[in-house]
């Protein structure tokens, strides 16, 4: 969004949307708004935000064709600078709203079962689906940060083994069940959710601060484990080069005779 929106849009990163739908519903019932336009950089957030608030009871939600991009070519230009915060306080989604959404309830597992499952260092993901700041404020630890908003466009880059079980852990159920839905939709197979979430966690364990340390870089890199485009290029018979960057990214550009492996 600091990159540049379309002019005068709220910045709602889209996994916080079931948190805003009341509001933007009860807006447009009462006439303040016609329709809502969601977008994103290209297609794919804006498509399933503004879906996601049909489903939740927005009638008028629509999304940008193109978002930033299309707009770009249509010739316009986006907005720079501070930009106006939406007037609404994040709120549980309701039940009976979320009930006719593609929110579709998760399996739950309790605090006991997680901590249970770390103890017995099983081979398993557990994925906070806040935005990074609340992640970085305290997170349950060995949880990974993917916002729910960009489940769609990161999940390979953070989750890369789709045969591992995937427990998401959301601000509440509702956040949480929206991006195990879209896990389920990408291919994922064994998706749960934290019942309670991070609270839940938090009520009787310790949080996490910062970064998980497993996914910094170390400080210093041995210098046998880089090597230059010479080295493997004056014979390349002997390397195989992997890109382990998204499908996405090297279909764009890669190196010559790279293998994607995300």
């Amino acid at each position: 969004h600091e990159q540049g929106p379309v002019p005068g849009a709220y910045h709602v990163p889209a996994g916080e949307l079931p948190l805003h739908a009341a509001t933007i519903a009860a807006a447009t019932a009462q006439g303040r708004y016609r329709h809502v336009v969601t977008h994103c950089a290209g297609r794919t957030r804006g498509i399933a935000a503004a879906a996601l608030l049909r489903e939740l009871g927005v009638a008028g939600a629509v999304a940008l064709r193109n978002g930033c991009m299309g707009w770009l070519l249509d010739g316009r230009t986006l907005e720079f600078g501070p930009t106006a915060a939406l007037s609404s306080s994040p709120a549980p989604v309701d039940a009976a709203i979320a009930a006719r959404a593609s929110i579709s309830p998760a399996h739950r597992i309790d605090v006991a079962t997680l901590a249970a499952r770390f103890e017995r260092q099983e081979s398993f993901y557990a994925v906070d689906v806040r935005l990074p700041d609340a992640y970085c404020a305290g997170h349950v630890p060995g949880s990974v940060s993917l916002p729910a908003g960009q489940v769609l466009l990161e999940s390979e880059a953070v989750l890369p083994v789709a045969a591992l079980p995937v427990v998401v852990i959301g601000a509440n159920d509702a956040q949480a069940d929206w991006a195990a839905s879209h896990l389920r939709l990408l291919g994922w197979r064994d998706v749960s959710v934290l019942a309670g979430g991070v609270d839940a966690w938090a009520a009787s364990h310790a949080l996490a601060r910062g970064l998980d340390a497993a996914w910094a870089v170390p400080a210093t890199v041995p210098h046998d484990l880089v090597v230059s485009p010479g080295e493997w290029q004056h014979n390349p018979a002997h390397w195989v080069v992997l890109d382990v960057r998204s499908v996405g990214e090297w279909g764009i550009a890669h190196l010559p005779d790279s293998r994607c492996v995300p």
